[in-house]
């Protein structure tokens, strides 16, 4: 998780609506804005996000796809993800959400008998891939020592 924190842009806390955000035919960045997984041909189709949150996070309904990093709990309430989550402590899963990709928690999953995390690797494959710029770089690792050659 302090890899991650390191590595990618910080998210929003606290609750927010994630939504694909356009103007005249572009996608435009925002926090919540976290693109269109509907409509992959779409304006905001091909955007998705990586983001660390440094805190709790809960979202209310929308949508949205890439990989989310939160230090805290996630709650979904009614709200469709694509792309994988991960999550150092717990998440919920409310009204009808849904995550399809890949969930990580260091603390319990639980889910609504309506809501459901379905397994699919080309979500979380998409959603690294979109990462790969922020994720490909070398960082110093302080535990690692020195290597000697």
């Amino acid at each position: 998780m302090e890899a991650l924190a390191g590595a990618l842009p910080p998210g929003p806390v606290g609750t927010g609506t994630p939504a694909p955000t356009t103007d005249a035919g572009a996608c435009l960045p925002g926090p919540w804005n976290w693109g269109d997984p509907r409509e992959v041909p779409g304006v905001c189709g091909a955007h998705a996000v990586a983001r660390f949150h440094a805190g709790d996070v809960v979202l209310a309904g929308g949508m949205g796809q890439g990989l989310l990093a939160v230090r805290g709990n996630l709650t979904l309430k009614g709200t469709q993800l694509r792309g994988l989550v991960l999550v150092d402590g717990t998440v919920s899963l409310l009204a009808g959400a849904a995550v399809d990709g890949q969930v990580r928690a260091s603390g319990p999953v639980r889910l609504d008998a309506d809501a459901r995390i379905r397994h699919a690797p080309c979500e979380v494959v998409r959603a690294l891939s979109a990462a790969a710029p922020l994720l490909r770089v070398l960082r110093f690792v302080p535990e690692a020592g020195w290597l000697e050659g």
